[in-house]
Order: C-alpha cells, then structure tokens, then sequence
C-alpha cells in the first residue's frame, strides 16, 4: 500500500524535528538535558510512530515508541527541574 500524501508529510516533519533536535544538539545549540530537545524528539518520534503504524512496520513502530517513551522521560525531568546523578 502506497503512503499518503498525508502520513508522507507528517512522517517528514516527524523527520526534521528528530533530527533537527539531534543537529542542533551537535552544533551547541540545544542542551540534550533540556525540555525543548527532548519534546522535539517526542513529537518527532511520535509523528514517526504514527506513520509507521499505518504502514505496520512493526520494528520501525517498536523503535519509534520507545524513542518517544525516552524523550517523555526526558521531558518531564527536564520540566521539573530533575538532574541524573552522572
């Protein structure tokens, strides 16, 4: 089954903002402890699980679930203020 112009649109912006995220981190512009990264990477990673239920890739899905259940821990410690002993 073809992609829709719809799950291809929303599955690219997923793209942007993950890797986006991950760049920005690179190049010093965005902390990877902060909750901007980390809900750049939830929304991205969400919008790519979503795509790629639709097209039930079930690895890609099982990675991108568990890329968004990171990045929600990341953002919800990042929101409150919670610092890992590192």
């Amino acid at each position: 089954m073809e992609p829709s112009a719809a799950d291809q649109a929303i599955s690219s912006v997923g793209a942007v903002l993950v890797l986006g995220a991950y760049i920005l981190n690179l190049v010093h512009r965005l902390d990877r402890d902060g909750a901007l990264y980390a809900a750049m990477n939830l929304a991205g990673s969400g919008l790519l699980a979503y795509t790629a239920m639709h097209s039930a890739a079930i690895g890609l899905v099982l990675i991108e679930v568990a890329w968004a259940a990171v990045s929600l821990l990341a953002l919800v410690r990042a929101v409150a203020g919670w610092r890992r002993d590192v």
